[in-house]
C-alpha cells in the first residue's frame, strides 16, 4: 500500500524528470552578463538549455546572453550555478531561439 506521505508508491521510482536527451558537446562560446563577458566552453546541449563549463558561475536567477561560437547569441536563464559548471534555460520566445534549434540539429 502507498506511503501518503510520499508521492510515489514505495514499490515504485519517481519517472525521469529530463524528458528530453542531453548532447554533449564541445563548443566555445561567452555568457555575457552586466556588461562583462566569460569565456565559456558548452559541454552539453538539449531543446530547451545548456550546460556550460566557465571559471565564475553567476548565480541561479540570473539572465544573460549565451554566444555560440558558429551560430551567435541566444538569452537564457542561469538554472543551476556550481563550481566551474553552469545550467541555463533556453528562454522560450527569445529572438533567435528557433533558428538556434535548427542550427543545433544541423550541425552538432
Amino acid at each position: 500500500m502507498p506511503n501518503p506521505q510520499t508521492k510515489f508508491p514505495m514499490s515504485s521510482t519517481p519517472p525521469e524528470m529530463r524528458r528530453e536527451w542531453r548532447y554533449p558537446v564541445y563548443v566555445g562560446g561567452e555568457l555575457r552578463l552586466e556588461g562583462k563577458t566569460h569565456q565559456a566552453e558548452v559541454v552539453q546541449l538539449s531543446n530547451s538549455g545548456a550546460l556550460v563549463h566557465l571559471e565564475c558561475p553567476p548565480p541561479v536567477g540570473t539572465n544573460a546572453e549565451l554566444w555560440i561560437e558558429d551560430f551567435g547569441a541566444i538569452e537564457v536563464k542561469v538554472i543551476h550555478s556550481g563550481k566551474h559548471l553552469c545550467g541555463l534555460a533556453l528562454l522560450r520566445g527569445a529572438p533567435g531561439l528557433e533558428e538556434f534549434l535548427k542550427w543545433a540539429q544541423e550541425h552538432l
